[in-house]
């Protein structure tokens, strides 16, 4: 009884201590589990991953202070912590995750342990991982070049590249499958070979295991023959040319090779020329500037000389109060004109390129004093003027290039010659003044393309003809001087504005002289410049020029003129200067030029002159920056020639 009383008081002893740690936790404290304790995450190709999520659970009665999370092991860099969402502390009872990431490196078996250090008893806390690295795999494959361009009946080697999950790279052109988008416009072999055989666009794709890549192809016309321009042309030393290659292709398109032709010149010592094409003049002479490209060569010729001007070829029929107009093709349509008491009807174009006039049209109506004007539509206005014997005209007709054909467009409201026409920035066109059946008129009407008619607008403050119209850079059409039934002189100084938002005419500041038959520019300052024409004064021709500004509305002085001139043709280069020729002056008819500078403000002579003189000649810009002048009066006889001003580009 004494032992089993007190070894029995020692054994309740020891269970009621038991039962009291298990009351207060003492006894099982800081028991912390995670889960999985062991994962394999099997084989996961070199390159690509795998993820692992792993929960730590706080099974205890009190918060987990978290002190650390890491990888360790000899694969540990293979394994890595993406994210957790374990606090610092986890509170008691609660569990968080952490992901594990298996990206492996290397190919075999990788092996690591992750480990949680706290403040539980049991830390730290492990999970021992595995995987095992296998071979790459590929995930897309690359076709090129692409996307690439050829032209019909050439071929072009395309490559297949395969692209693994561990960033490698194999060459796949002999073993996938190739195929064309449209079998129409290529055919492709085996080994990535595609032979270009019509005119379009095509995918290029490759296949293997699957896995399909893509490049793009388009195929265009073959290039026939190379043109270069301007050609034939001459400059000035110290002035140099750029010339231009243009591709001709199959389909009848054109494309600019100047960057990519090989540029030679035929005589070094006259003109040396870059591989941009810009010519620079060494000596007087000739040469020839030739650009290949694909063993195709193109040619044209280049004169060095004294003078700026240089003959070109003859129209076929000598004109006198003709129009010419570019076209956007670069040529240039000469319509009508006077020659030996009959109207012409037969227009020409003239080309640069080969320095010769065409006929085309014929038009519907021969004309001269008319007025011509290049509508947006690339097609040619031809309104009113005069004809023998019908007199003054109301017709009106359209150039159509595309098909060097002519056909009658809606009448204007009044017949007349001597008027201006002027493109406004909506498409339509202002015609204004000239003289009409009772003599000068102050009708104007616009004509609007797209009805093909023609309205009365205004009407103009001043009836007058051989006047000036200038498109002002506020979309306003600035009206000057001509001749009127105005007093003695019967040559006014008057100018107005119309403005194509009311349609109507309000007065701007006077000429500071009468002028009639003069020309006016718009400068690239936005001003106007006034120049030539007769005047009342003595001698009646304009010896200065004025400056309209439309920010002032007035007229200023431009300074004399070199020569005295009415009835000559004005063109804005493309340097912005103007280039005034021919005319008449009290010395008779005028074959020499000059220049306006609307940087300096001053006119200067142009050495050298025409090959003869041309009163009611016609000028027009060409695309090579160079001046065509056409036919006009030398003072005997009705010109069929034409000159070319180098004006350079």
């Amino acid at each position: 009884m004494p032992f089993f009383g007190a070894f029995g008081i020692k054994v309740h002893a020891f269970y009621f201590c038991l039962l009291l740690l298990c009351l207060d936790g003492s006894l099982f404290a800081d028991v912390v589990s995670v889960s999985p304790v062991k994962a394999d995450l099997g084989g996961v190709p070199w390159g690509l991953n795998k993820n692992l999520q792993v929960t730590l659970a706080n099974d205890t009665h009190k918060p987990l202070s978290i002190s650390s999370i890491s990888m360790t092991g000899d694969s540990s860099t293979d394994f890595a912590v993406q994210y957790t969402t374990c606090p610092a502390t986890l509170d008691a009872g609660q569990s968080c995750a952490l992901g594990v990431l298996f990206s492996p490196t290397s190919l075999g078996l990788k092996t690591a342990t992750l480990a949680v250090v706290d403040d539980a008893n049991n830390s730290p806390q492990k999970v021992k991982l595995s995987g095992t690295g296998i071979a790459p795999v590929l995930i897309s494959v690359a076709v090129s070049p692409s996307p690439v361009s050829i032209v019909v009946g050439q071929t072009q080697q395309f490559a297949a590249t395969g692209n693994y999950s561990n960033g490698s790279t194999q060459n796949l052109t002999g073993s996938v499958v190739w195929t064309v988008s449209v079998p129409s416009i290529a055919s492709i072999g085996g080994t990535g070979l595609v032979t270009a055989i019509g005119i379009g666009s095509t995918n290029v794709s490759a296949s293997f295991g699957g896995i399909v890549g893509s490049g793009s192809m388009s195929v265009g016309p073959t290039l026939t023959s190379i043109r270069v321009t301007p050609g034939p042309v001459a400059t000035i030393l110290g002035q140099s040319r750029h010339f231009q290659a243009i591709g001709n292709y199959s389909d009848g398109s054109t494309q600019d090779l100047t960057n990519s032709a090989n540029w030679t010149t035929s005589v070094p010592a006259v003109a040396t020329i870059d591989q941009s094409g810009l010519a620079t003049p060494v000596a007087l002479g000739s040469t020839s500037i030739t650009a290949s490209f694909n063993g195709f060569i193109g040619s044209a010729s280049l004169t060095v000389q004294v003078f700026p001007y240089a003959v070109t070829g003859n129209m076929h029929s000598g004109r006198e109060y003709q129009t010419e107009t570019t076209l956007t093709n670069g040529k240039v349509l000469v319509m009508g004109g006077f020659s030996i008491s009959q109207a012409l009807p037969v227009p020409e174009v003239y080309d640069q390129a080969t320095g010769t006039f065409s006929l085309t049209g014929p038009a519907s109506t021969d004309r001269f004093l008319h007025t011509a004007t290049l509508l947006p539509n690339g097609q040619v206005l031809l309104a009113a003027g005069a004809s023998v014997p019908a007199g003054l005209l109301a017709s009106a007709e359209l150039f159509d290039a595309s098909t060097g054909s002519f056909h009658l467009t809606g009448s204007l409201t009044t017949p007349r010659y001597g008027h201006t026409a002027t493109l406004l920035n909506n498409g339509q066109v202002l015609i204004t003044g000239g003289w009409g059946p009772a003599g000068f008129v102050s009708s104007a009407e616009i004509y609007d393309p797209t009805t093909g008619s023609f309205s009365p607008v205004g009407p103009m403050l001043q009836a007058r003809g051989e006047h000036a119209a200038a498109l002002l850079p506020n979309g306003q059409v600035l009206i000057s001087g001509g001749h009127c039934f105005c007093g003695s002189s019967q040559v006014t100084a008057t100018a107005e504005l119309f403005n194509p938002q009311t349609q109507t005419f309000t007065g701007t500041g006077n000429l500071l002289m009468q002028r009639a038959a003069h020309s006016t520019v718009l400068l690239p300052n936005g001003k106007v410049l006034v120049a030539a024409g007769y005047t009342n004064l003595p001698g009646f021709v304009a010896t200065d020029g004025e400056l309209y500004d439309p920010a002032t509305g007035l007229f200023t002085s431009a300074g004399p003129m070199v020569t005295p001139r009415t009835q000559q043709t004005a063109t804005l280069l493309g340097n912005g200067n103007v280039f005034i020729v021919g005319g008449t002056g009290n010395g008779g008819n005028i074959a020499t030029g000059e220049l306006y500078d609307s940087t300096s403000g001053q006119f200067t002579a142009v050495p050298g002159s025409m090959s003869r003189s041309r009163e009611f000649a016609a000028s027009a810009l060409l695309p090579s920056g160079d001046v065509l002048i056409t036919g006009g009066f030398d003072g005997n006889v009705v010109s069929i020639t034409a000159d070319i001003y180098a004006a350079g580009n």
